[in-house]
């Protein structure tokens, strides 16, 4: 989950945009703030699944998610999450990897056989890593 100031600026900024559509067009006013709150909600947080098959993340809504066959792991390692290097929180796309970012701090760093990089803002980024590990040692071993 973001940190509870993280939330409390979203939530604010919610606020002002609602507000501020209230002075538009009845129509168009609600479009927008629709698609705001189903934006913000759908990136708030993600459930992630690590099991034989590999990591599987999907946000709360559902999407964005995907699969990662722990063939295509080449690591998983924890690192050191910060979201001014991703341009904020939420679901990240740039030139250095994909990132499902809530919070800074601690997250898991996903290295795939193809070079790209997936982070993910984690409340136990070993564990995920570890069993990632595991996994992928049990793939290689057979």
């Amino acid at each position: 989950m973001m940190h509870p100031g993280v939330q409390f600026v979203v939530l604010l900024a919610i606020a002002s945009v609602l507000g501020f559509l209230t002075l538009a067009p009845g129509w168009i006013s609600l479009v927008i703030a629709v698609v705001t709150v189903i934006l913000v909600i759908a990136t708030w947080g993600w459930r992630l699944r690590i099991d034989n098959h590999g990591l599987s993340y999907a946000g709360f809504l559902g999407l964005p998610r995907g699969n990662i066959p722990h063939a295509s792991i080449a690591s998983a390692e924890v690192t050191d999450i910060r979201p001014g290097e991703w341009g904020g929180w939420g679901w990240r796309i740039s030139g250095a990897g994909t990132g499902l970012i809530t919070r800074a701090g601690s997250g898991l760093r996903i290295t795939r056989t193809n070079g790209q990089v997936l982070e993910i803002s984690t409340q136990d980024a070993v564990t995920a890593a570890n069993l990632i590990n595991h996994y992928g040692q049990r793939e290689t071993a057979q």
